[in-house]
């Protein structure tokens, strides 16, 4: 069943043009404007049109584009070059990867959370049901692992992520249906997850699934 379109959306990425022109122009002081950028796989996630602009605003002169893009004011080269600028456009936590809480409960101590076993509440505590999985791009962990963020809080994932869903032990914070989970991109890092997944950071965001909406400076309502 399609979610009406008048419902805001579960699960989104936000690129952050501040904080990604803040990163290119740190980049563009190291390297100078010779520097070549990699944009394939849309920029890794942060979509490489937008990039492209605020990197040939800085003045940045030469990219490579996945094949068949260009853009007007950038050289499109076939070199691949380091993505130093990826590296430095999360450090500056220039994409946001955020989801709904769907469901939450409080639960016993000796509870199993997720399927297989491999977590089990240590005392009583709640948990939260996010609207997020590994086919909207949230890498799985081997067998679990991993943090997010609500409330600006750190919380552990429980248990192993779901296809479309993960589940949070937020301890005494009780989340409500609505609430936002940041996945990546504020008090937990793009970088964290790569090291957690033993993937390289370009996975990250190039590997956020079509169900997840893509915006331009958010937040969304």
């Amino acid at each position: 069943m399609n979610r009406p379109a008048d419902l805001p959306p579960l699960r989104w990425a936000i690129t952050r043009t501040t904080p990604l022109r803040d990163s290119l122009s740190a980049l563009l002081g190291l390297k100078g404007p010779d520097h070549h950028l990699d944009l394939r796989a849309n920029a890794f996630g942060l979509g490489a049109q937008h990039v492209a602009q605020v990197a040939a605003d800085l003045g940045f002169r030469f990219a490579t584009l996945d094949a068949g893009e260009c853009h007007p004011k950038l050289e499109v080269t076939a070199s691949l070059p380091e993505s130093l600028w990826l590296q430095l456009a999360h450090q500056h936590h220039a994409q946001l990867l955020q989801a709904r809480v769907v469901n939450s409960k409080s639960v016993a101590a000796g509870a199993e959370v997720s399927y297989g076993g491999y977590y089990t509440t240590p005392t009583p505590t709640h948990l939260a049901l996010v609207a997020i999985g590994f086919a909207d791009g949230v890498p799985r962990l081997n067998p679990v692992g991993g943090m997010v963020e609500a409330r600006s809080q750190r919380f552990p994932v429980a248990g192993r992520i779901a296809m479309d869903q993960l589940i949070i032990d937020t301890g005494d914070e009780a989340l409500v249906p609505g609430d936002v989970v940041t996945v990546w991109g504020g008090a937990v890092s793009a970088t964290e997850w790569s090291e957690w997944s033993k993937r390289p950071l370009e996975v990250m965001g190039s590997g956020i699934g079509p169900r997840v909406h893509h915006v331009v400076d958010g937040p969304l309502s």
